[in-house]
């Protein structure tokens, strides 16, 4: 994405170009990269190359996935959530963010990384699937 004047998290970059670009994963699948569909309309990406700063929306992070219910979810390109995903649930009143490692106690939830948030999804179907 070098027209864009970034580089992308190293686990996100291994996924697109070595595991695919989009596909199965949580909620309605991951994006392929530089797709941005939600509930079937086409949307426009935001400003990738500004630092993301999570309080002022989302420029500076890539939709990754969409969970239905206009929940979106989105991967950090810079600053410090440069490679955290966020979830946006802005649209029904659920805030906006970090995904997180789930967990009992919130105090030990933490941050998830991209294949962290695909290996948590993962996890949970070959869990849901095992006889």
């Amino acid at each position: 994405m070098r027209p864009h004047r970034i580089t992308l998290p190293a686990d996100y970059r291994f996924f697109v170009t070595a595991v695919g670009n989009g596909g199965a994963g949580p909620g309605y699948g991951v994006f392929s990269l530089g797709e941005f569909v939600m509930s079937g309309q086409r949307f426009s990406l935001p400003r990738l190359d500004v630092r993301f700063r999570p309080a002022q929306g989302t420029a500076g992070a890539l939709p990754v996935g969409e969970q239905g219910c206009a929940i979106s979810h989105w991967l950090g390109l810079s600053g410090p959530e440069r490679g955290i995903v966020w979830t946006d649930a802005r649209a029904n009143d659920g805030g906006f963010h970090p995904a997180t490692v789930p967990h009992p106690y919130q105090i030990l939830r933490r941050r998830q990384t991209f294949s962290a948030w695909y290996c948590t999804w993962l996890d949970s179907m070959l869990d849901k699937y095992q006889p």
